[in-house]
C-alpha cells in the first residue's frame, strides 16, 4: 500500500513554504497512493464473483467512530526502500497536529509538521522555522476517520462495493487483541486487504492495503492541541497533546 498523505486543510495557501526535496517526496508518495488505489479498484471489478457485503458491520464502524472526539492516526509504510510514519492527533472540532518522520526506527528524523487550531494553521518542514497562517475555522472532524485522502467509512464502502467483507480466522487476530476482518475479491482464499476492530466497542485497530498499514489509537485521550512557540528549538516535534 502506498503512503497515506498528511491530512491538510484544503485550499490553504502554502505558496511561502519552499517546495524542498522532503516535500517533493512527500507529494509523490501520495500520488502514488491515490494511484495504486484506483489500480486495485479497477482490478476488483474485473474479478467475476457474486459477493455480499454486510452493509451492517460498516455501520457499525461508522457509529462507534462518530462518538469519538479525539483519536491518533498513525500511517506506516515504505517507499523506495524508505521508511516512514505520519502522526496525526485529531480533537474535533477544529484542532489536529501532523507530524510526518522518515527512516528506519530508532533513526527517524522529522519531515513535515503541521498544527490546525481554531484560527490559525502552523507549519514547519524538516528544523525550518515555524510559519503561521491564519484560517477561518472549519473544523477537522467532519468526514470522520480518515484513511490517507479519504475517510475511512468511504474507503470501506468502496472496497465492500465489489468485496465479501467477513471475520478472517486464525491467532494472529487475538495477538492484537483485536478482530480481524477481510475483504475477499473474485473467490481469493486470502483477504486483499484487512481491517481489525476492538470487539466490544467496534472501534478500528488497524487497516492493512498492501504494504500500508494504518492504526487507529488514542481514543477520547487527547485534551487539546497546544500551538507551538514560534521561538522554540526545531530539535523536537512541538505543540504535543495535553
Amino acid at each position: 500500500m502506498a503512503k497515506l498523505p498528511p491530512l491538510r486543510p484544503p485550499r490553504l495557501d502554502f505558496a511561502r513554504f519552499r517546495l524542498s526535496p522532503r516535500r517533493r517526496l512527500l507529494l509523490i508518495i501520495g500520488a502514488i497512493f491515490l494511484a495504486a488505489v484506483a489500480w486495485r479498484g479497477m482490478q476488483y471489478r474485473k474479478a467475476e464473483r457474486q459477493a455480499f457485503h454486510p452493509a451492517s458491520e460498516v455501520s457499525r464502524i461508522e457509529y462507534a467512530a462518530s462518538r469519538a472526539r479525539s483519536w491518533r492516526v498513525s500511517t506506516i509504510g515504505t517507499l523506495r526502500g524508505m521508511p516512514f510514519r505520519t502522526d496525526q492527533d485529531v480533537v474535533c472540532p477544529y484542532e489536529s497536529q501532523t507530524v510526518t518522520y522518515i527512516g528506519s526506527k530508532g533513526k527517524e528524523t522529522v519531515a513535515e509538521q503541521l498544527i490546525v487550531t481554531r484560527d490559525t494553521v502552523y507549519a514547519r518542514e524538516g528544523n525550518d522555522p515555524w510559519t503561521a497562517q491564519a484560517s477561518p475555522a472549519k473544523g477537522v472532524c467532519g468526514k470522520g476517520l480518515m484513511a490517507g485522502p479519504s475517510s475511512l467509512i468511504e474507503t470501506l464502502q468502496s472496497w465492500g462495493a465489489s468485496a465479501d467483507l467477513r471475520p478472517v480466522p486464525g491467532s494472529e487476530a487475538a495477538q492484537r487483541h483485536c478482530q480481524l476482518w477481510g475483504f475477499y475479491y473474485g473467490g481469493s482464499p486470502l483477504p486483499m486487504a484487512t481491517i481489525c476492530l476492538e470487539p466490544e466497542l467496534q472501534l478500528p485497530v488497524e487497516l492493512e492495503n498492501g504494504p500500508l498499514r494504518v492504526e487507529y489509537s488514542r481514543w477520547n485521550e487527547i485534551g487539546g492541541i497546544a500551538p507551538p512557540d514560534m521561538s522554540e528549538s526545531p530539535q523536537a516535534p512541538a505543540g504535543a497533546p495535553r
